[in-house]
């Protein structure tokens, strides 16, 4: 499904694995560049935990979030839908702005649900991007 209606829109995925059905978000999200631009984002994080939280145990979330980690904003998010950071007890992995590494952030993000344990992430560099990749590894117990 891709959500237009929303600013910025973004794809919501279902598959089916061993008769279980697993959500996958790709979520852009607006650069906080603007008090406007910061309202939207903090808008589309509060839509989507509403929307992941009732099946957030299947569910993997993938994008740029324009918000750190320590962001009260992310912190909420993470509360309100269930997911979980796959970085945690694998380091960092700073993602933007790729061209100043000393000033680099981790805004870039693998969530998932707690059908998921996460094996690896690993970032790795995209030709023409400001942003690093991140490669994740998730594996079902």
């Amino acid at each position: 499904d891709a959500k237009v209606g929303v600013d910025p829109p973004y794809l919501r995925i279902s598959v089916e694995s061993e008769g279980k059905s697993i959500s996958i978000y790709n979520v852009p999200s607006a650069p906080p560049i603007s008090p406007s631009s910061l309202e939207r984002r903090n808008a589309l994080l509060s839509l989507l935990s509403q929307e992941i939280q009732p099946q957030a145990s299947s569910t993997i979330l993938l994008g740029d979030l324009n918000t750190s980690p320590w962001s009260v904003f992310f912190k909420d998010f993470i509360r309100q839908s269930g997911l979980k950071d796959s970085r945690l007890g694998q380091g960092l992995r700073v993602s933007w702005p790729s061209w100043f590494p000393v000033g680099m952030i981790p805004i870039d993000y693998c969530l998932s649900g707690s059908d998921f344990e996460t094996a690896s992430v690993e970032t790795l560099s995209i030709k023409g991007s400001d942003h690093l990749g991140l490669l994740c590894e998730l594996s079902v117990p």
